[in-house]
């Protein structure tokens, strides 16, 4: 579980449109791997100002996870292992439903990389449902292809559209990121998700590259977590006015001044 620098980008990026703000739980403690070296320039690229932004040293690094996270503006950090092993605030086993007492807490929840080491996949989905506020926001950044033996999980992002899209939950946005195992030494391709445009590359078109999903999901008023979702649920959802209001999501690289813009398109080569 770690923030690199194209996480920190995308939430820093998702945060500069929703301000979220309130409380925020990981689900596990995160690593901080993006430096505030590259953060800095991330602001840069985003036009962005954090107030509580500490300028570092070269060599420094955030301190911890609620170093990272506080520059936000939340007023309250939580996180939640099944122990107490990395000092998470909470303790409760996410295969598990979680008590009465926790639900409805939390204003955004951060998943950067636990859901594929729970084995109860459909009760990570409904806790997450149940600790959120309503209007609260949870965001997935999970590995996709070629994980072998990381975790229990390599998933197709396709799980994650349905399962919100039939228990009404508004997806606020939907990537796929390439990456190298040297986290923060490598330019990542990201694209938006799109299902239909994607089913071309779903027999081994991708290739060898090692694939994450970003996905940013709201709990509204009408929101539920106790449908089961069909294969093929986003068929009926408005896809086209989906990719005319964000048509395009550019490449995330360790140097912000540069800038690229791609679309999946009929081919890998094209992609």
């Amino acid at each position: 579980m770690g923030v690199g620098s194209v996480s920190a980008f995308l939430f820093a990026e998702v945060w500069r449109e929703y301000k979220f703000k309130g409380a925020l739980l990981q689900l596990g403690r995160q690593d901080i791997i993006c430096t505030p070296r590259q953060f800095n320039k991330i602001q840069g690229e985003l036009k962005i100002t954090l107030d509580q932004f500490t300028q570092k040293k070269d060599n420094e690094n955030f301190e911890n996870d609620h170093e990272f996270f506080s520059m936000f503006g939340f007023d309250r950090i939580e996180s939640m292992d099944a122990s107490a092993y990395e000092n998470a605030s909470m303790v409760h086993d996410l295969n598990l439903p979680v008590p009465d007492s926790m639900k409805g807490q939390f204003d955004v929840i951060y998943d950067g990389g636990t859901t594929e080491h729970v084995f109860n996949t459909p009760q990570v989905l409904k806790n997450t449902y149940d600790l959120l506020k309503e209007g609260g926001v949870a965001i997935h950044v999970l590995p996709s292809t070629n994980h072998v033996d990381h975790g229990y999980y390599m998933f197709s992002p396709s799980l994650f559209h349905d399962y919100y899209l039939v228990n009404q939950m508004e997806i606020l946005r939907s990537h796929i990121f390439e990456y190298s195992p040297h986290i923060n030494n490598a330019v990542w391709p990201v694209y938006n998700y799109i299902p239909k445009d994607f089913a071309h590359l779903s027999n081994g078109g991708w290739g060898n590259e090692m694939l994450a999903i970003n996905l940013v999901v709201k709990k509204n008023k009408n929101s539920t977590s106790d449908k089961i979702p069909r294969p093929g649920a986003y068929t009926n959802f408005d896809w086209q006015t989906q990719k005319e209001n964000n048509d395009v999501m550019p490449l995330i690289n360790n140097k912000p001044q540069v800038r690229h813009i791609h679309k999946p398109k009929g081919t890998k080569k094209n992609v």
